[in-house]
C-alpha cells in the first residue's frame, strides 16, 4: 500500500502527503483488522489511461468503477510506464486471491471496490486519496509451520 505514496503518483508534486495505517485486535473473534489511508491523488489520477478508454467514459459506456476494476486485474500500469512500477495493487489482489488475507475494501477517488463481494460502485462524493482495509483471522489465516515468502 505504501509504495505509491511518495514520487510515483504525482511526480510533479513534491510535497510529501500525509498516510495513516492502524491495526485492531479483536481477540475475542481472533481477528485483527488493518486500515490504510494514503491522502495522495488516488488510484484513478495516478494511472496511464488510454484515449479509447477516455473516450468510452465520456460517452458513458464505461465509468470510473470498470477503470477501477481494470487496474486492480493488472490491465492498465502506472502512468510512470516503468516496467518495476505499477506492479502493487495486482500483487494486493494476487495474494487476496491466495487467500492470505480477507475482507479487502478499497475506496480511492469515487469508486468503492469490495473484492469479497465482486462490487465495484461509484459514490457520489469522491475520496482524496485511497483507503484500504483488510483482515488477518487467525483460525483462517494461520497455518503452523508456513514460512513466509
Amino acid at each position: 500500500c505504501m509504495n505509491n505514496t511518495f514520487n510515483h503518483a504525482d511526480p510533479i508534486e513534491h510535497e510529501h502527503k500525509v498516510w495513516w495505517a492502524t491495526v485492531y485486535c479483536d481477540t475475542e473473534r481472533r481477528i485483527a483488522f488493518f486500515n490504510f489511508l494514503d491522502t495522495g491523488v488516488g488510484i484513478l489520477e495516478s494511472i496511464n489511461i488510454k484515449l479509447s478508454e477516455s473516450l468510452l467514459r465520456m460517452v458513458g459506456i464505461r465509468n470510473n468503477a470498470d477503470l477501477m476494476r481494470d487496474v486492480l486485474e493488472g490491465k492498465i500500469g502506472s502512468r510512470t510506464r516503468l516496467h518495476y512500477r505499477g506492479n502493487g495493487l495486482p500483487e494486493i489482489i494476487k495474494r487476496f486471491k491466495m487467500e492470505q488475507f480477507s475482507r479487502l475494501i478499497i475506496i480511492s477517488n469515487n469508486v468503492y471496490a469490495d473484492l469479497e463481494k465482486d462490487e465495484y460502485r461509484v459514490l457520489a462524493k469522491p475520496l482524496d486519496g485511497t483507503f484500504f482495509h483488510w483482515e488477518i483471522s487467525y483460525d483462517k489465516h494461520y497455518i503452523p509451520g508456513e514460512a513466509d515468502d
